[in-house]
Protein backbone atom coordinates (compact mmCIF):
# COMPACT_ATOMS: atom_id res chain seq x y z
CA UNK A 1 0.00 0.00 0.00
CA UNK A 2 1.29 3.63 -1.06
CA UNK A 3 0.65 6.45 1.35
CA UNK A 4 0.37 10.04 0.55
CA UNK A 5 3.42 12.28 2.48
CA UNK A 6 0.15 13.61 4.37
CA UNK A 7 -0.89 10.60 5.91
CA UNK A 8 2.46 9.44 6.54
CA UNK A 9 2.39 12.32 8.69
CA UNK A 10 -0.26 11.31 10.42
CA UNK A 11 0.54 8.10 11.19
CA UNK A 12 3.93 9.30 12.37
CA UNK A 13 2.38 11.90 14.62
CA UNK A 14 0.00 9.28 15.89
CA UNK A 15 2.48 6.25 16.45
CA UNK A 16 4.36 9.74 19.22
CA UNK A 17 1.03 10.00 21.20
CA UNK A 18 1.12 7.34 24.33
CA UNK A 19 -2.21 5.95 26.18
CA UNK A 20 -2.80 8.45 29.04
CA UNK A 21 -0.97 11.27 27.82
CA UNK A 22 -2.63 15.00 27.88
CA UNK A 23 -1.60 16.25 24.15
CA UNK A 24 -2.12 19.36 22.78
CA UNK A 25 -4.00 19.20 19.53
CA UNK A 26 -3.96 21.43 16.60
CA UNK A 27 -6.13 21.53 14.11
CA UNK A 28 -6.39 19.06 10.75
CA UNK A 29 -3.79 16.87 10.83
CA UNK A 30 -2.75 17.19 14.28
CA UNK A 31 -6.44 15.98 14.94
CA UNK A 32 -6.57 13.12 12.88
CA UNK A 33 -3.59 11.81 13.99
CA UNK A 34 -5.25 12.00 17.59
CA UNK A 35 -7.93 10.34 16.25
CA UNK A 36 -5.99 7.58 14.99
CA UNK A 37 -3.87 7.01 18.39
CA UNK A 38 -7.10 7.06 20.16
CA UNK A 39 -8.68 4.17 17.74
CA UNK A 40 -5.47 2.10 17.49
CA UNK A 41 -3.21 2.02 20.66
CA UNK A 42 -4.10 5.43 23.27
CA UNK A 43 -7.15 5.33 24.19
CA UNK A 44 -7.02 7.60 27.31
CA UNK A 45 -5.21 9.95 25.78
CA UNK A 46 -7.10 13.17 26.51
CA UNK A 47 -6.66 16.31 23.35
CA UNK A 48 -6.16 20.22 24.41
CA UNK A 49 -6.75 22.88 22.36
CA UNK A 50 -5.20 26.05 22.68
CA UNK A 51 -9.29 27.57 23.11
CA UNK A 52 -8.98 25.99 26.51
CA UNK A 53 -11.34 23.00 25.59
CA UNK A 54 -10.35 19.18 26.80
CA UNK A 55 -11.68 16.59 25.27
CA UNK A 56 -11.49 12.89 25.61
CA UNK A 57 -12.25 11.85 21.90
CA UNK A 58 -12.63 14.10 18.91
CA UNK A 59 -15.69 15.35 17.94
CA UNK A 60 -18.29 13.50 15.99
CA UNK A 61 -18.52 16.22 13.12
CA UNK A 62 -16.16 17.66 11.26
CA UNK A 63 -14.31 20.70 13.18
CA UNK A 64 -12.44 23.26 10.82
CA UNK A 65 -11.50 25.58 14.05
CA UNK A 66 -11.20 24.49 17.79
CA UNK A 67 -14.20 27.05 19.05
CA UNK A 68 -17.02 25.74 16.93
CA UNK A 69 -19.69 24.33 18.97
CA UNK A 70 -19.37 20.89 17.88
CA UNK A 71 -15.74 21.02 19.63
CA UNK A 72 -17.13 22.73 22.88
CA UNK A 73 -20.10 20.42 23.24
CA UNK A 74 -19.24 17.38 25.35
CA UNK A 75 -16.00 18.78 26.41
CA UNK A 76 -14.15 17.80 29.74
CA UNK A 77 -12.96 21.39 30.42
CA UNK A 78 -13.44 24.95 28.91
CA UNK A 79 -11.02 27.01 30.11
CA UNK A 80 -9.24 29.95 28.81
CA UNK A 81 -6.10 30.06 26.31
CA UNK A 82 -4.00 31.69 29.60
CA UNK A 83 -4.65 28.48 31.26
CA UNK A 84 -3.91 26.38 28.75
CA UNK A 85 -0.49 28.36 28.42
CA UNK A 86 0.12 28.15 31.88
CA UNK A 87 -0.17 24.36 31.29
CA UNK A 88 2.12 23.83 29.23
CA UNK A 89 4.68 26.37 30.74
CA UNK A 90 4.35 24.37 34.34
CA UNK A 91 4.86 20.93 32.44
CA UNK A 92 1.59 19.63 32.98
CA UNK A 93 1.03 18.77 29.24
CA UNK A 94 2.82 15.62 27.70
CA UNK A 95 2.92 16.27 24.14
Amino acid sequence: MTYTDRELMVIAAAREIRDGELVLVGMRLPLLAFALAKRTHAPNALALFENGVMRESPAFETVLTVSEPSNVAGALWSTTTANIMAMLQQGLVDM
